[in-house]
This record gives C-alpha cells, structure tokens and sequence, in this order.
C-alpha cells in the first residue's frame, strides 16, 4: 500500500450565488467533487435569480481582510481561485494578503 493521500485544500475567493450555480457556491461543489476540500472568501453578496443580476453589495474590506487572514491561517491553501473582485480595496486585501501568506500559499 501506498502513503494515504491527503486531500488539497483550495480556496476560493469571490461573490455568491444564491442559487448555487456560480461564485463560491459552485467553486465549492466543483472543488468537493475533485476531492479537494474548499475554503471561501466572500467579497460580495449577490442579489440574484434565474432571470439575472439585480444588485452587488460588496462585503466591508476591514471584515473580508479578517477572514482571509484566518482562512489562511488556519487552513493553508495548496491553490486559490480568485473569482469577482468586488472593488479595488477588496483586489489590494486580495494581493496584500497572498504575498503576507506568500511562505504558505502558492502564489
């Protein structure tokens, strides 16, 4: 037998979805039907239905920068996948925060 494998965390960074069918919803479902286990970052909530957009509210910088920092923390990422940038103060928490973790992270 060989070694047990250990399953990849990957983060994903991006909006939501409330219906599941993209943003950090459907990341996280693609990433667990890789076998990897998926880790979110929100940068914005999105108003949505199946007939489109109707809204973005970005989530506070200050809050997501705190997230991102524990996500990264507590459960380091083999990969990240970076999805909607809610706004430029979320891009610079965005590469601030990856090239702090850089030791951690593959960037």
């Amino acid at each position: 037998m060989g070694a047990p494998t250990r399953t990849p965390t990957v983060l994903t960074i991006g909006g939501t979805d409330p219906l599941g069918g993209a943003g950090v919803h459907a990341d996280a479902m693609h990433l667990t039907a890789l076998h990897c286990h998926a880790t979110v970052a929100i940068t914005a909530l999105v108003d949505q239905d199946s007939h489109g957009v109707h809204g973005v509210s970005p989530t506070d910088p200050a809050a997501f920068q705190t997230s991102l920092r524990r996500t990264l923390v507590d459960a380091p990422p083999a990969a990240v996948k970076i999805g909607m940038v809610a706004s430029p103060a979320h891009a610079e928490v965005i590469a601030t925060m990856l090239a702090a973790h850089a030791s951690r992270v593959p960037v």
